[in-house]
């Protein structure tokens, strides 16, 4: 299962901020800020889209624009009754402080405003947003209840737990293995601490950067590994099982790596990101010392075939999804691999293994169905092509791409909106990609 990748137009309210286009500009003029390292934005990037900002007409200036006037609720973390237990709750709607479905969902919301809150301050230095985003970080931070599958007894190798039910929509195995979604908000909320201890509050916030280290590090970071142990390590004990090879290759895997990579770069973690990049030995606290099976390396190596098709496509065809859950996987290891090349490791877009696939053979083999320029395979599948245009606007970010490469991937980008805001640990797109890369405004 997965959490669908959705765009987020916040509702306006003027009233928020008092913070106008020029009024922000002068902001972004004064703002003695060194240019930051986020998540998913380098330093050439961030002070290349700022130098934008004075022109009302750019699209940055417009996202900046739409978040000044957006608004949201107040800080809502989940929190699980006393003596109460968690359910699954995928098939139905959510119910609060019940089900793992409503804490999912709740922190990937959350966390996309605090995330949202952090990068317009990024942008304009407007204090107030970024208490905004402490605030409801710290909410989180101290009274969230979160899903981790070692707390609740899991045994990956028997693929059980206590109270283990059958049934898909039951307390079923999937419980454990769709943990994993909490990755969402830990790539949102480590964004939010990054920027925050970065920025010029860092001194005046240093008890605030201590309880949100010790969160993401102690109990948020654990509970997406113990959802990817579920996968990991219940494919240890069954080597011959036929679902052996979805157990190393699923786009779960793929999102637990793009959420803890995140974490690693975040927390200047080196253990974690060793974990992530090359799978040497890490214990976070629950899982006890452990190497990663299916680290970067090794899923680049193993998920993606000659001709550039990710693992998840031909095996989601039968349900007429292969091209979304293709794409959805190769998002998460194009962020995976991004992140970690920011971190100082050794870019891995054009490592292969056997197969002889690696990203680039990827986003090459999607980027003409992702433009329309071709047919989808599969002629049921309803996916809109262009869904995904925001991977190849990332990716134009890249200055040694080749003359093909880049007209290739420009036609992909230019096939939908330029202004999405993905709740999926990007946020706004045109406040992470070169204006250069900016496709048309519709």
């Amino acid at each position: 299962m997965y959490l669908p990748a959705t765009n987020r137009y916040y509702a306006k309210k003027r009233v928020l901020t008092n913070i106008t286009l020029s009024a922000m500009c002068c902001l972004i003029t004064a703002c003695q800020t060194p240019p930051p390292k986020g998540i998913m934005l380098d330093a050439n990037t961030y002070k290349s889209i700022k130098n934008t900002l004075l022109d009302p007409t750019s699209s940055a200036s417009q996202a900046m624009e739409d978040l000044a006037e957006s608004t949201s609720t107040s800080p809502d973390p989940f929190q699980l009754p006393a003596g109460e237990k968690f359910e699954f709750g995928w098939c139905k709607a959510p119910v609060h402080n019940r089900t793992l479905k409503d804490l999912t969902n709740r922190l990937t919301n959350e966390s996309a405003y605090a995330r949202d809150d952090s990068i317009f301050y990024l942008y304009s230095g407007d204090h107030q947003r970024l208490q905004q985003a402490i605030d409801r970080t710290l909410a989180w931070a101290k009274e969230s209840t979160l899903f981790n599958g070692y707390q609740l007894g899991m045994s990956p190798e028997l693929g059980s737990f206590p109270g283990i039910q059958q049934g898909f929509c039951n307390n079923s195995w999937n419980m454990m293995l769709d943990s994993i979604w909490q990755a969402y908000g830990l790539i949102n909320f480590s964004q939010v601490y990054l920027t925050l201890k970065q920025s010029d509050q860092a001194n005046s916030h240093a008890e605030d950067i201590t309880v949100i280290h010790d969160w993401l590090q102690k109990q948020l970071v654990p509970a997406v590994n113990a959802g990817l142990h579920a996968w990991t390590r219940w494919a240890d004990a069954h080597p011959t099982s036929k679902a052996y090879e979805r157990y190393r290759n699923d786009n779960h895997i793929s999102w637990s790596l793009a959420g803890l990579a995140a974490a690693a770069l975040a927390l200047n973690d080196k253990p974690l990101m060793d974990y992530v990049y090359e799978g040497t030995a890490y214990d976070d606290g629950y899982s006890g010392l452990y190497k990663n099976p299916s680290s970067l390396k090794t899923q680049l190596e193993n998920v993606i075939s000659r001709d550039g098709q990710i693992y998840d496509d031909p095996v989601r065809t039968p349900q007429h999804k292969g091209f979304f859950y293709g794409n959805f996987s190769l998002w998460a290891l194009v962020m995976a691999t991004d992140i970690a090349e920011r971190a100082k490791y050794p870019a891995l877009w054009n490592h292969h293994g056997e197969q002889g696939g690696s990203i680039m053979t990827a986003l090459d083999y999607y980027a003409p169905l992702v433009a329309g320029q071709q047919a989808l395979p599969d002629p049921k599948e309803k996916t809109q092509p262009g869904f995904f245009n925001f991977t190849y606007q990332l990716m134009l970010n890249k200055t040694w791409l080749t003359p093909e490469q880049r007209q290739h991937y420009r036609a992909a980008a230019n096939n939908n909106r330029p202004d999405r805001n993905i709740l999926q640990g990007l946020g706004r797109i045109d406040l992470l990609t070169t204006p250069a890369t900016h496709p048309l405004r519709p």
